[in-house]
């Protein structure tokens, strides 16, 4: 891969053995030098950009990570009736984090129930928007290093549904020296 020579060179195999072959024709008393050049150039830059890349990952990526899962499925009529949903947001970073965004979006094919269980952390914000839903906003001053944040609610649907049902992805978003940070959540499938 990191071999090649002057005059070119091909590749022989022989005997389960890789060999480099030069076609020449030589006439007596004449001579012909071969060189063989082995350059580890490529393989460095490539070791150097994965090296920038891995730093470019870590020095950008979000300290926040969301997750969000779905539980308590009721089933009624032979479909999904109604389900509990829960957001965790858990600061891997080792900085708190002030002045935390969490949006969330319930389909219009569900309601969302508005009494909420105790210990969870209750929305700043619910609205209705025509084409996503309702949209629920949390609105937090500061999580810690290390923390992690749960957020329950329960989502009853209109009608009852057979097949999928997709919840769409939670958005956290925060500013960080003055640019704003955004992460998704995972998109829920039940």
């Amino acid at each position: 891969l990191f071999i090649s020579t002057v005059p070119k060179s091909k590749k022989v195999e022989e005997d389960g053995k890789q060999y480099l072959a030069v076609d020449m024709t030589l006439r007596p008393g004449e001579s012909q030098d071969i060189t063989i050049i082995v350059n580890y150039r490529w393989a460095f830059y490539i070791l150097i950009l994965i090296l920038v890349l891995v730093l470019l990952y870590y020095r950008y990526k979000s300290p926040i990570t969301i997750r969000k899962a779905i539980s308590d499925v009721n089933m009624k009529e032979g479909g999904i009736s109604e389900l509990k949903v829960t957001v965790e947001l858990m600061n891997n970073g080792k900085k708190s984090i002030k002045n935390v965004v969490v949006t969330d979006y319930v389909p219009n094919i569900a309601n969302l129930e508005r009494e909420f269980s105790e210990g969870t952390l209750r929305p700043s914000r619910i609205f209705k928007h025509r084409i996503k839903g309702t949209v629920l906003k949390w609105e937090i001053d500061e999580i810690s290093s290390g923390e992690a944040r749960l957020i329950s609610y329960n989502v009853k649907s209109k009608l009852s549904i057979i097949g999928d049902f997709k919840m769409p992805r939670s958005k956290v978003s925060f500013r960080k020296k003055k640019r704003e940070i955004i992460s998704y959540s995972n998109q829920v499938v039940v």
